[in-house]
């Protein structure tokens, strides 16, 4: 009889803990490293690319390595998969090594609202 109220007082807490653990969830998702900016900041980083992957381009500036990734189309559907046709066909343009300019916006990452080559 002991054991089984053991059991089942063992069983409350746990539910009792993951209900509050649900509800202590924060309310906006961050990207680490990312906490200082908010939707719609803009910048400029200039620097070389050092990778190009699938909608992605990392950037080696003076001081830091920043990815940046490619806005979504205006009429994307889904997170991630349609993906701005116009930037990924100008992306496709550059090779590793090439000096560039970005300008950007956050949006839960620093996105590309433009890049050119710089000098």
């Amino acid at each position: 009889m002991l054991k089984i109220l053991q059991i089942s007082l063992s069983c409350f807490f746990l539910v009792c803990i993951s209900a509050y653990a649900q509800t202590q969830l924060p309310k906006e998702i961050t990207v680490q490293g990312t906490e200082q900016f908010k939707k719609g900041d803009k910048g400029t980083f200039s620097g070389a690319i050092t990778r190009i992957d699938n909608g992605k381009v990392t950037v080696k500036g003076e001081k830091k390595t920043v990815c940046f990734y490619v806005k979504q189309a205006e009429n994307a559907t889904k997170h991630g998969v349609d993906l701005d046709k116009d930037m990924m066909e100008k992306i496709s343009t550059f090779s590793v090594g090439d000096k560039v300019r970005i300008n950007w916006i956050f949006d839960l990452h620093m996105r590309i609202d433009s890049i050119e080559k710089a000098e």
